[in-house]
């Protein structure tokens, strides 16, 4: 079965610190769906993530944080998913619905992690092991500008309040090196996350 991007991919930003965020489930999540979630944090803290998500990658650089995860969707999920912090940030989510993963093995490789300062924020590439995998991207900014879509992939998502993100995704015909992944920001710090379903 191919892996699809569905429909209902959610998003909340939040511009006043708070120690938790909060998204909704993505619309018409069912048992089996595979759930990917994408965070932009100030101040680096210490996350904790709701029940049954795993974390994909973390980077930090200046006190900024960007964090991905998954969650294989059971038949009872939650209205909506809350990570909290040790303290008070702003910040933004987004959560993605993905149908035809492989629920046992979601990851397809391990992701690639990449942080710094400037206008370009670089992905490195990753080499997928499956044909048809779906390529995910994860780009935050310390700032309240939306990065730009990198070349070849398509937009899931952004966020501009708070702190901004975007995510993007590509599906993999043939199984292989991926190249890197490059999204232009305005000049603060930036963390990227490369990775496969």
């Amino acid at each position: 079965m191919a892996i699809v991007r569905e429909t209902g991919t959610q998003v909340a930003g939040y511009g006043t610190a708070t120690t938790s965020v909060l998204c909704t489930k993505p619309t018409d999540t069912v048992s089996g769906d595979v759930l990917v979630a994408f965070l932009s944090l100030n101040n680096n803290p210490t996350v904790t993530a709701p029940t049954g998500w795993v974390l994909v990658a973390r980077n930090v650089t200046g006190g900024f944080t960007g964090e991905m995860y998954y969650k294989v969707a059971g038949g009872s999920e939650p209205a909506n998913y809350t990570w909290t912090m040790n303290f008070a940030v702003t910040g933004g989510i987004l959560l993605a619905r993905y149908s035809g993963v492989d629920e046992a093995t979601p990851s397809d490789v391990a992701a690639s992690t990449n942080a710094g300062t400037g206008t370009t924020a670089t992905a490195t590439g990753i080499t997928t092991v499956t044909d048809g995998a779906i390529l995910i991207a994860g780009i935050a900014s310390d700032t309240t500008t939306a990065p730009s879509l990198p070349a070849g992939m398509s937009n899931v998502g952004t966020n501009t309040t708070g702190k901004a993100l975007r995510v993007a995704d590509e599906t993999r015909a043939t199984a292989g090196a991926t190249g890197n992944r490059t999204s232009t920001t305005e000049s603060n710090n930036w963390s990227a996350i490369l990775w496969a379903l």
